[in-house]
């Protein structure tokens, strides 16, 4: 929830829920790459994505089962 815990956790897999929908989803699972400014930029299948402080409504580490 607070940068330093984004800091600590980048380069981690995570799950990104999103209060609308994006490109048709509400749920993506990639790298944590950067966290500024509330701001959430994520890496998966090589392509990088921004996500906005108002458009998340959930970060949390992801764990496979």
């Amino acid at each position: 929830k607070k940068p330093e815990h984004f800091a600590r956790f980048r380069g981690a897999e995570v799950e990104v829920k999103l209060y609308r929908p994006r490109e048709g989803r509400k749920e993506f699972v990639g790298v944590l790459k950067d966290y500024a400014e509330g701001a959430v930029t994520l890496e998966a299948g090589g392509r990088e994505t921004v996500f906005t402080k108002q458009e998340i409504a959930l970060v949390r580490l992801y764990l496979r089962v």
